[in-house]
């Protein structure tokens, strides 16, 4: 099988048998492929089940954007599968080692049944996409029937400023009204027109006409940002009088989610997310 991918042309070997992962495990573990390592660390909502496999952990250094080849020859691979974020070279010095193929886990249903095509299980990864797909019904027709047309917001607490994601330009909430079907508030769909970086004053807050609302207060397990500086953020937004004003706060339907999941890509992190939604406000 070829892949083409961003950075060229990957002829896949037939019945790799050590295959090495970076920034694919979701979709990895999600077709149940037996890989001998893998990028990951105590804190990945994967550890269990790739630790379970015996996979390797290899080492990547999120300020450079750069991975430790020396782990990634010890492993011995025959195929490596990498995510498409790094730069050009990377992915030379990795085909070096073994063939490389790259995959968009932004598009994580798209990735999944590319990624099983190309290691000649097809049949399995349509399966676990229609397993997915079922699921989502599932949970979109349950909240539903608890939140019906009431207003959902996602708000992401950084480091340096607080966020408000467009309605078309943000991953997760594409996930939330695209997928689950949940109603975006006015100010979701007006950051639609802005092209600045999404930031949202405290002045704004009590304009956020969500009935419902998520806040994330930290980052994916990829990055090299602290936690800890958001999440004392967060805890004085919550005595702030304008925090107060906004419908959700004010009705206690405030849920502060797992960054580590909901700010990660992939079918398995979509299901958790699903899965902590629903037993928060789908019952």
């Amino acid at each position: 099988v070829t892949v083409i991918h961003k950075y060229g042309t990957t002829t896949i070997p037939r019945d790799p048998r050590r295959i090495l992962v970076i920034r694919l495990e979701d979709l990895t573990e999600a077709l149940d492929v037996p890989v001998v390592a893998a990028n990951y660390n105590s804190q990945s909502y994967l550890y269990e089940g790739l630790k379970a496999r015996g996979a390797v952990p290899i080492s990547v250094n999120d300020s450079s954007k750069t991975i430790n080849y020396e782990e990634v020859q010890a492993a011995k691979p025959d195929l490596i599968l990498l995510r498409d974020s790094f730069d050009q070279s990377v992915y030379e010095k990795l085909n070096k080692i073994a063939p490389t193929a790259a995959f968009d886990i932004r598009r994580e249903e798209t990735a999944l049944l590319a990624l099983s095509m190309a290691l000649g299980e097809e049949e399995k990864g349509e399966t676990r996409l229609r397993q997915f797909y079922d699921t989502v019904k599932r949970d979109r027709l349950q909240l539903h029937r608890t939140i019906g047309n009431r207003k959902v917001a996602f708000l992401r607490i950084m480091n340096r400023e607080v966020r408000l994601y467009p309605y078309t330009r943000n991953d997760i909430n594409r996930f939330m009204y695209d997928l689950l079907d949940l109603k975006p508030p006015a100010m979701v769909l007006e950051a639609d027109a802005s092209r600045t970086n999404n930031a949202i004053s405290l002045e704004r807050l009590p304009d956020l006409d969500a009935d419902y609302l998520l806040v994330s207060t930290g980052y994916g397990a990829s990055s090299g940002e602290s936690s800890s500086i958001a999440r004392e953020k967060y805890r004085k937004l919550q005595q702030d009088a304008l925090w107060k004003l906004i419908p959700a706060v004010r009705d206690n339907h405030v849920h502060e989610v797992n960054s580590l999941i909901w700010n990660a890509h992939g079918i398995i992190a979509k299901e958790l997310a699903m899965e902590e939604i629903v037993e928060v406000w789908g019952n």
